[in-house]
């Protein structure tokens, strides 16, 4: 008999509805004509549809939630847009087993998928329904799982793709991106009741934005939380709390700096990376310590409901100038060259491991759809599509892992399925450098967050001075935490080991190698 095995229950709950021959469980809340259902209600909603009517209805609505209902032998399982609560399953003896959380013997009794390694070593995480395990499999962002005694079938339900008709004008598109985000965070503030907010608070644009849609909704000053962490030279603590102080709401810092932060990574990677990577990306590391010190300091708790800046990059961080061509024999390359720097955590990766990476990731399902008749946005589109609904559903929103492990939920209003309604409504020549974001921010931001200097992608940057291998050295021997505050929280042997292996560092080299470490490591 097929089986079913919920037991992550940190931050949103499972909740349960048994009748006769049926169960449903759901998790997180969803948004279904701008009603909003979560907890017993939202159970109690999906109970009304049967397994044949909900591909189409999980294609109409919005939210952050997974789905499960069994009816006899048939296991139907559901997972949002961008795969907020992951969903596995596995094949032991003659059934299958439906899970959420990786249990000890899992870890133990299972090795490395070689495959999978290779791909994670190259991008940071594995692709489509594959997991870290080769019997292992995880319900993709957008689509559902059909188990029953035929076996276990994934199908699709929802693709990011641009809209038909797009808008080329920058007057109305920055009144559609303005009216999107005053619903995104009205929706919010009603999702959030009388709970507290915590906004990771840096010094760009999208978590500054994340602060004023919810002051602009009617959230009060005094419901919001905002926090910083790193080293006490990092521009982004100065600039926060000159944010946090114009705008008159709590901010507090944690520096990493310390040999309690190294002591404490030391103690609990173990224990994190395998609830944070959920068997398909790095753990996300940048913000972990900083919670659990809010936590510990009683600074926050379980009551509160963190909203981080993350989905920044839908207003056009991945169109680049070279993807306008009309050479369409040429635009393949064009995307292969996207491609290559997709956040590899190998050292020196060959051309020959770059090639059969991008070769696999361009015979995904995400790029399907292209033919000999495929214009250049078509190809375009296809990308984006790959980098939100893998990199971005994994690698990103798998950080928010970081919030329910201290037991707290997590709203991340940018990746609303609206938000990516919206933005493919947009010409990507208004997407280009986010033209069309800068503008509405222009006009949308309080007058006392916009006059505060931004930091961060969506900023020109002046180029930094190179340095020779000397200097880097230099650099390295006496202050770790000068090239990047994460690195002074990794074990010496670690960081030794990588960079002499490529005679520079990458966090997501650091991380992914100390995650396949701990992998491997079955005490």
């Amino acid at each position: 008999m097929n089986r079913i095995n919920l037991t992550n229950n940190k931050g949103y709950k499972w909740f349960v509805k048994k009748l006769n021959n049926r169960e449903v469980y759901a998790k997180g809340f969803l948004i279904d004509a701008d009603k909003i259902y979560c907890e017993s209600n939202m159970v109690e909603y999906i109970s009304n549809f049967d397994i044949e009517e909900l591909p189409e209805k999980l294609k109409r609505i919005d939210g952050q939630f997974a789905i499960v209902i069994r009816e006899l032998e048939t296991i139907f399982a559901a997972v949002d847009h961008m795969r907020s609560f992951p969903l596995f399953y596995k094949k032991t003896d003659e059934s299958y087993c439906l899970f959420d959380a990786v249990q000890k013997e899992d870890w133990a009794n299972n090795s490395v998928d070689s495959q999978q390694e290779r791909i994670f070593l190259n991008t940071t995480y594995t692709l489509e329904t594959n997991t870290f395990f080769k019997d292992y499999f995880q319900v993709a962002s957008g689509r559902y799982a059909l188990i029953n005694s035929q076996g276990a079938e994934i199908k699709k339900y929802w693709d990011f793709s641009y809209a038909k008709d797009q808008i080329t004008d920058m007057k109305s598109a920055v009144e559609l991106i303005r009216n999107g985000y005053e619903h995104a965070f009205k929706l919010c503030k009603e999702l959030v009741g009388n709970k507290k907010i915590v906004i990771p608070l840096s010094g760009g644009y999208d978590s500054r934005l994340v602060l004023n849609g919810l002051l602009k909704a009617g959230v009060s000053r005094d419901k919001i939380i905002t926090f910083t962490c790193g080293i006490e030279e990092y521009e982004d603590s100065n600039i926060s709390k000159i944010v946090a102080d114009a705008i008159g709401v709590k901010n507090y810092y944690i520096n990493y700096n310390t040999p309690q932060a190294r002591k404490y990574f030391k103690k609990d990677f173990k224990k994190y990376a395998l609830h944070s990577s959920v068997l398909s990306s790095t753990p996300h590391l940048q913000e972990w310590y900083a919670i659990s010190e809010l936590v510990r300091k009683n600074l926050i708790d379980e009551e509160c409901v963190f909203m981080p800046g993350y989905g920044g990059v839908l207003p056009g961080h991945y169109i680049k100038q070279e993807f306008f061509t009309d050479d369409k024999d040429n635009i393949e390359n064009i995307i292969r060259k996207a491609l290559r720097p997709f956040g590899s955590c190998k050292a020196r990766p060959t051309e020959k491991d770059i090639k059969d990476t991008v070769d696999e990731i361009l015979n995904t399902s995400y790029f399907a759809s292209l033919n000999a008749e495929s214009s250049s946005k078509d190809y375009v589109e296809c990308y984006e599509r790959f980098i939100y609904m893998e990199e971005q559903s994994k690698y990103i929103q798998n950080s928010t892992r970081n919030y329910d492990y201290v037991g707290c939920q997590c709203i991340t209003v940018f990746f609303l399925k609206e938000q990516f309604d919206l933005w493919s409504k947009i010409d990507n020549s208004l997407r280009l450098n986010n033209s069309a974001f800068m503008e509405c921010m222009d006009e949308y931001l309080l007058p006392e967050l916009k006059s505060i200097p931004f930091t961060g992608s969506k900023v020109a940057k002046k180029m930094s001075q190179k340095q020779n291998r000397v200097q880097k050295l230099m650099d390295f021997m006496f202050n770790r935490t000068k090239m990047h505050y994460m690195f002074g929280m990794f074990p010496l042997t670690t960081y030794y080991r990588c960079f002499f292996q490529q005679f520079y560092i990458k966090l997501d080299y650091l991380s992914g190698w100390e995650m396949l470490r701990v992998l491997k490591n079955k005490r």
